[in-house]
């Protein structure tokens, strides 16, 4: 267990690529829950208030699964489609240690009621360190450059949040 959590952190470090996480059915079905279940408390931390947990479960299992099936449909495209395994499971591991990450900021930030606030700015560092990394997955995945995966990651990024604001109904608030 300890590998597979110290292989994620590599990954988040930038220090290991998808390849470098075992090919298994098992792990990646482990880490797509790990990733539905952070990105449940994730939401319920920061948004219980304004919506329910139905709508929030609802979010995060269709977040997942777009995420999925996105990045399947583009690595197939692309004639990458053996990499989908070890490349959707880094990208579900290192968001959810992401989430993991964030979790006590939103457990604080209730605390504060402007943006200029140290915690603001550490969850603004940890999406901008999440889109590296995701960058960094998706330059091994497609065996592209930094500049085209950072600008993959930047798009991926944006529409997961516009996905996730309009299934938990923030995008009109």
């Amino acid at each position: 267990m300890y590998s597979l959590i110290r292989a994620f952190w590599n990954i988040c470090m930038l220090r290991a690529g998808p390849q470098d996480l075992p090919a298994s059915s098992a792990l990646f079905g482990l880490t797509v829950l790990c990733n539905v279940a952070s990105n449940i408390l994730v939401s319920v931390s920061s948004a219980l208030n304004e919506v329910g947990l139905g709508r929030i479960v609802l979010a995060a299992v269709a977040e997942t699964t777009a995420m999925l099936a996105t990045v399947y449909l583009l690595l197939s495209i692309v004639g990458h489609r053996s990499r989908a395994q070890q490349t959707l499971t880094a990208l579900a591991g290192t968001a959810t240690a992401i989430n993991i990450l964030a979790l006590p900021m939103f457990w604080v930030s209730p605390l504060f009621t402007t943006l200029n606030n140290p915690f603001a700015l550490l969850l603004v560092l940890l999406v901008l360190w999440s889109v590296v990394i995701v960058a960094h997955i998706l330059r091994h995945a497609f065996s592209i450059t930094m500049v085209p995966a950072g600008l993959l990651a930047i798009g991926y990024t944006l529409l997961n949040f516009e996905l996730s604001y309009r299934l938990l109904g923030l995008a009109s608030k």
